[in-house]
């Protein structure tokens, strides 16, 4: 990652989470680099994620468009404000299946073998971390299509 300085930093030296994505035409939306914090976050092993493409840290729901708007937003030099260096909040998916809420940032970055690359920066909101809050990700037709793993408090009660 190139900070304001111009210096390029190590992402498996960060201890914040943090991964490298491809924007490379035909390599579009793969992991090429990760670091340890990462991997905590969502159950995987380095090796499982490095060429690897990003859609395996998200819902199903998501990744069934999630590799056409990123290959549209590449096509169009990414000029939508609304993605880049903003924090938002999204549903991820751990290794396990379940789901989790996380905050994301996405910065882009020089590549040395096209115009641009993308680093994926992490954060948890801890309050969304209570093992107490439960998630559901329901899909149009309002059908449970994932869950999170916290304890979820008995709905009959």
């Amino acid at each position: 990652m190139m900070g304001n300085e111009g210096v390029y930093l190590n992402v498996s030296e960060l201890s914040t989470p943090c991964l490298y994505i491809s924007a490379k035409d035909f390599k579009i939306g793969m992991i090429t680099n990760c670091n340890q914090s990462v991997c905590r976050i969502f159950g995987h092993f380095k090796g499982e994620l490095i060429g690897k493409n990003l859609n395996i840290l998200m819902p199903d729901l998501f990744t069934k468009y999630h590799q056409r708007v990123l290959e549209l937003k590449i096509a169009y030099n990414f000029s939508d404000k609304s993605i880049i260096n903003l924090q938002k909040s999204v549903i991820a998916k751990h290794k396990s299946g379940s789901i989790f809420p996380i905050n994301m940032k996405i910065v882009s970055t020089p590549s040395l073998w096209n115009d641009v690359n993308f680093i994926a920066i992490f954060s948890h909101d801890h309050l969304s971390l209570k093992s107490d809050i439960g998630y559901l990700l329901l899909d149009t037709e309002f059908h449970i299509v994932a869950c999170s793993s916290s304890k979820m408090l008995s709905l009959s009660s």
